[in-house]
């Protein structure tokens, strides 16, 4: 063989192993492209997942503190009821009923807001209903304790004022619970779903995956399978 044909067939394996190298370059960038849109992908849904679940249990936390809150006032205006005859006493357990009404209103204002953020206008007017419903309440407690305060010549009457205002707070208190249970319902299903989609966006990444590889593996067998032939071939 005469040296221009060896210096020929050194150029054409040069240029060859060019060849290789830079199609086994675009495969592995494609490769790492393909792992990158996937892992990409993933956290776009776990990231959206997450904030549709932290919304949620931030909604179950409201919903089930106003719930509590709401009880506690309940609580109090029956201290009231029953050792409310000192006029102290009275002040300091009205000033607690007080307190309590006003932190089921924050709550319950909370959760409208939080439900209104996250798209469920009808859980929003629910707790903005159950608010309007626990003023009007609020108000009719302390129309009974004025008119109670007035009576049998201006001596506290406990069992007159809790006459007339018996069983008013159990529509609220059921309005609230069966919102409340609502909630924590739809934050369960929220959970499920956020798992069933991670599950099924994984499986089909992990599909998407397998076939780069594959393809990667083929297109690299048959790079290599044409370098190889003889320059005769």
């Amino acid at each position: 063989m005469s040296a221009p044909t060896r210096k020929a067939q050194g150029l054409q394996t040069r240029e060859s192993a060019l060849q290789l190298a830079g199609l086994l370059m675009l495969v592995l960038i494609a490769s790492g492209l393909a792992a990158l849109f996937a892992a990409w992908s993933m956290d776009r849904l776990h990231r959206a997942n997450t904030a549709e679940l932290t919304a949620a249990l931030r909604m179950t936390d409201e919903s089930r503190s106003a719930q509590a809150q709401f009880k506690k006032q309940v609580q109090e205006w029956k201290n009231l009821l029953l050792r409310g005859a000192d006029p102290a006493a009275r002040s300091a357990y009205l000033e607690a009923f007080q307190a309590q009404g006003e932190s089921v209103e924050a709550h319950l204002a909370a959760l409208a807001g939080l439900a209104a953020a996250a798209g469920l206008p009808e859980t929003a007017r629910e707790a903005k209903a159950a608010a309007s419903a626990h003023r009007a309440l609020e108000l009719q407690y302390r129309a009974a304790l004025a008119a109670g305060k007035g009576s049998q010549g201006g001596a506290f009457s406990a069992t007159e004022i809790d006459t007339s205002i018996r069983g008013l707070d159990r529509p609220l208190e059921q309005q609230v619970d069966r919102l409340a249970g609502q909630i924590v319902e739809d934050a369960l299903r929220t959970a499920r779903r956020a798992d069933e989609t991670d599950a099924a966006r994984y499986a089909t990444l992990e599909g998407f995956l397998w076939v780069a590889m594959a393809v990667s593996v083929i297109l690299v067998g048959l790079i290599l399978w044409r370098t190889l032939q003889p320059s005769g071939a």
